[in-house]
């Protein structure tokens, strides 16, 4: 390892910046592709691993300067094609110990938008392994990604602040609820096969939903999701001739532009008079125009509105977020000074090779 480099972070979360701008810098896999690229081709980078969920971009290095960070910004904003006036008010750029502390937090769900959840630790753990995957880590984001779940573990079993947990999932069931009263007698459509429209579909059902179909552009892995769950599949070119059939719509595609329209849902609520239509919009960029939440019997929730509702019950846990973050800052700092008494370091894990050695003295 080599604990003179620099450990750096740049990215945009939900903490700084709203969902209108957070879905104009999102990573489709071919700008994740390239930024891995950009990193690989810059030989002060001595490793990289991205972190791209639905609420936060954060790219992770280790270098022998801070100036990759600059680089792969350009790159971002090629990839999304949006400019630096916008990004500059939601970024977070951070350097040293606090990159180590914000990690921490992230994996130990202390940051995330429904605090205490626990599906970042494995969206943490699924980037670190892509990482791995393309001998991008290197042994120095190793060593702290390692400290990071470990510091995560810590904080699932030593606190309270899982417990009474609320997820975007629950909230969004037990507003179908107030809306539908009993769920048994309502339809279900799954729009898009990604894992957070499947967990609010095993949410709806532990409420007594029977009936859903799933719609992908990807077949077999919408196939997958009805089997899974004892559901049907609607082709997904059938989507705007059957949604008049469906009182609850979960979206979550990875399009890039809306796959539901204002238009669209105007002429389903003529074909169901009278009937709630309620549209969980779990997509970043969103799935359905945000103009559709004006039309009557129109509930449109999107992932910020379930987050604020969920964040109401967080004072119940908010001594044991304090409590939590205070033992990670102090667990980075032993971590941190720790990695740079390390002398001499090795050069690199042999369990991770990198692609190269960074120049000498750098």
């Amino acid at each position: 390892m080599n604990p003179r480099g620099h450990l750096l972070l740049l990215g945009l979360n939900h903490e700084q910046a709203p969902l209108e701008v957070r879905e104009r810098f999102a990573l489709s896999p071919d700008a994740v592709e390239s930024l891995y690229a950009a990193a690989g081709r810059d030989p002060d980078v001595l490793g990289c691993i991205i972190l791209n969920t639905c609420n936060r971009v954060e790219i992770y290095l280790y270098a022998h300067s801070s100036k990759p960070i600059d680089s792969l910004r350009r790159e971002w904003l090629r990839q999304t094609a949006t400019d630096a006036e916008l990004l500059a008010p939601h970024e977070i750029r951070k350097e040293g110990e606090t990159v180590l502390a914000h990690l921490m937090e992230v994996a130990g769900g202390l940051r995330s938008q429904v605090v205490g959840e626990t599906e970042i630790l494995g969206q943490v753990k699924q980037a670190y392994a892509a990482a791995v995957a393309r001998e991008s880590c290197g042994s120095e984001l190793n060593f702290f990604f390692q400290k990071a779940f470990q510091a995560a573990k810590w904080v699932r079993t030593h606190t309270a602040v899982g417990e009474g947990q609320v997820s975007v999932a629950t909230v969004a069931v037990d507003l179908a609820g107030k809306i539908f009263g009993r769920l048994n007698s309502a339809s279900v459509l799954v729009l898009g096969a990604g894992e957070i429209g499947a967990r609010t579909l095993k949410a709806l059902k532990s409420r007594g939903v029977e009936t859903f179909s799933v719609a992908s552009r990807t077949l077999e892995r919408a196939a997958g999701i009805a089997r899974n769950y004892g559901g049907t599949v609607l082709p997904f070119e059938n989507l705007a001739t059957n949604l008049h059939f469906y009182d609850i719509v979960i979206a979550s595609t990875a399009a890039a532009e809306p796959v539901i329209s204002r238009d669209l849902l105007a002429r389903t609520r003529r074909l169901r008079p009278h009937r709630p239509l309620f549209l969980i919009d779990l997509g970043i960029p969103r799935d359905i125009e945000p103009a559709a939440s004006d039309l009557d019997e129109v509930y449109l929730y999107n992932l910020d509105d379930l987050a604020a509702i969920a964040r109401e019950n967080l004072t119940t846990r908010e001594e044991e977020v304090s409590r939590s973050t205070k033992w990670v800052g102090n667990r980075a700092r032993e971590v941190w000074e720790r990695f740079h008494a390390v002398s001499p370091p090795p050069t690199h894990s042999p369990s991770l090779p990198l692609r190269r050695e960074g120049p000498a003295g750098a």
